[in-house]
């Protein structure tokens, strides 16, 4: 879930940049990111703990991990790119016309949204990764050490 804030992050940037308001096309833009950069996080995190449970200690799985998902996250973020990248061109240059003007706002989102998301979904989520994984270890302490502790009688 963390990769839709990051998302927002680049869609707020492209938005402002561009000068492009947030009209009723844009949300449609935004379902399609977040479908995009919540995959790609689930993909990458699951990838880690395939690894952690099969043995690897915890930096060398998010290590491995992000070896073996970085090239499938790049490829999936750059054809989308790619893709979308006649819909915000006319956009730049300043030659959308009629129907172009319409769908702008959907590829713009969903471009800054993705660059955005993708740099910082390689960059952070190892890091999140592993604060989430001490909180998730400390909670477990003080709950085993609860149910251990005497009864006041």
């Amino acid at each position: 879930m963390f990769t839709i804030g990051f998302a927002f992050v680049g869609v707020e940037v492209g938005l402002y940049t561009f000068n492009v308001t947030m009209d009723s096309n844009a949300p449609y833009g935004l379902l399609i990111l977040f479908g995009i950069v919540v995959n790609n996080g689930v993909v990458f995190v699951d990838h880690i703990n395939r690894y952690r449970r099969e043995g690897f200690p915890r930096r060398e799985a998010i290590v491995r991990g992000g070896q073996d998902r970085l090239r499938p996250i790049l490829m999936t973020a750059t054809t989308t790119i790619l893709g979308l990248a006649p819909l915000v061109v006319p956009m730049i240059y300043g030659m959308a016309e009629r129907s172009a003007r319409r769908w702008r706002p959907i590829g713009l989102v969903v471009i800054c949204g993705l660059f955005t998301s993708t740099v910082l979904t390689l960059i952070l989520m190892p890091t999140v990764y592993s604060l989430m994984d001490d909180l998730s270890a400390r909670a477990k302490r003080v709950v085993a050490a609860s149910r251990t502790a005497p009864r006041p009688a």
